[in-house]
């Protein structure tokens, strides 16, 4: 606020708990829910990426994995997705498709003359695949990673080997 004072937005109420555990009552065996999950590039989000990944899994879905999108309307030009999914991966027909079934919807798409410019398959699949240090901070379930947070991480230094 304009004291200075943390500002609480309408929609924080996305984002609790009963909120999360509503939605995945909500979807059907096999449901997937798709939330926006800011960016990791600013360090207050990276916690709340990590805090909302955990709740999700916490309220009962089998997988909850941080996607990354290029969008240059976005103030950091990246923003983020998690990708919440009922069934476990190992359920082919439930949860979030395959890459096979990826190209195929690509395949029709084209065949269809529905094809874009910038969309392919490899944009969807490498969504998940994020720089080393957001992956490992999203993914621990432990909490000593809080100095990660307070490091510069723009000029930290990438370990290669």
């Amino acid at each position: 606020g304009p004291d200075g004072s943390p500002v609480e937005l309408p929609s924080a109420v996305l984002y609790e708990p009963d909120h999360f555990a509503a939605l995945f009552r909500a979807l059907k065996p096999g449901g997937l829910l798709n939330l926006q999950a800011e960016t990791l590039n600013i360090p207050s989000d990276l916690e709340g990426i990590r805090t909302w990944r955990e709740q999700a899994q916490g309220v009962g879905f089998a997988r909850a994995r941080y996607g990354s999108l290029m969008i240059s309307s976005y103030p950091t030009g990246q923003i983020g997705f998690l990708l919440c999914e009922t069934a476990a991966p190992s359920e082919p027909e439930q949860g979030a498709p395959s890459e096979r079934r990826i190209v195929e919807r690509y395949q029709q798409m084209v065949q269809q003359g529905k094809a874009t410019s910038y969309y392919h398959p490899p944009l969807q699949t490498s969504s998940f695949i994020l720089p080393l240090w957001a992956e490992q901070y999203i993914y621990s379930d432990a909490k000593e990673e809080e100095s990660m947070l307070s490091e510069d991480v723009a000029t930290a230094t990438p370990v290669v080997g």
